[in-house]
């Protein structure tokens, strides 16, 4: 059987469920950013990881909430069979690292050489305790991501554009999420919207989420390991 006869949902998730899905998290980052808006100063170093981790976390577990909700909760279907969670070779869990490592090398040459290291998320990780709380994030934050763009949207989407047209549409989703992070950088813009891109045909290639999974939470460990043993090294890690 072909990819494109396996990837699907196992229900009949409607756009407006999409719709509603995205303006609920909308709303959550309005009242995320408004409580936490009188201890944001003009200069992201000045942020404390306090505010970052809540923030950050708030904003993804209400991510994960919605998504389960929608794709699961709403339909009466199981976690796993929602989301995708199918099991997977252990060639394809080798092919996921080999992936990761792939990307840790091209972003961090890249980022390296021709990184302007101006974004938001530089700045914040200039200060000892924006990089604790990125550090954090990185290690938490792949489960949430691919739960929502690999899971939840790429579910509802394929359903009016096919399978290719979803997988298109979800990696530029991603990357315009996070431009907003990283303005100031291109390299590292182009940088996530690959990753993306890598992510999303690991989950349409393999039916299943747990590739995409494995590969963006080695991609980030792997680069926080790099940026906290690099030394000298690790003056060019960026966390994209």
């Amino acid at each position: 059987m072909s990819p494109a006869a396996e990837f699907h949902s196992p229900n009949s998730l409607g756009f407006t469920d999409l719709v509603k899905a995205v303006f609920i998290l909308v709303v959550v980052k309005v009242a995320v950013a408004a409580l936490f808006a009188p201890y944001v100063g003009p200069d992201e170093r000045t942020l404390s990881p306090e505010i970052i981790l809540c923030s950050v976390l708030i904003s993804n577990i209400s991510t994960f909430c919605v998504s389960w909700y929608f794709l699961c909760c709403k339909y009466g279907v199981p976690f796993a069979e929602g989301f995708s969670f199918r099991k997977v070779s252990f060639r394809t869990v080798v092919m996921s690292l080999c992936i990761a490592a792939l990307g840790v090398i091209v972003a961090t040459v890249l980022l390296y050489f021709f990184g302007t290291g101006e974004s938001k998320m530089s700045r914040i990780t200039s200060t000892p305790g924006g990089f604790t709380a990125i550090a954090v994030l990185q290690v938490v934050v792949p489960f949430f991501e691919e739960i929502y763009y690999r899971g939840f949207i790429i579910a509802v989407i394929r359903q009016y554009v096919g399978n290719i047209g979803a997988v298109v549409v979800v990696t530029v989703w991603f990357g315009l999420v996070h431009v907003q992070q990283l303005l100031g950088d291109p390299v590292a813009i182009v940088v996530v919207t690959a990753l993306g891109a890598a992510f999303t045909i690991q989950r349409y290639v393999t039916k299943s989420i747990v590739p995409s999974i494995v590969t963006h939470f080695t991609y980030n460990v792997t680069l926080l390991i790099l940026a906290l043993v690099g030394s000298e090294f690790a003056g060019g890690v960026r966390f994209p």
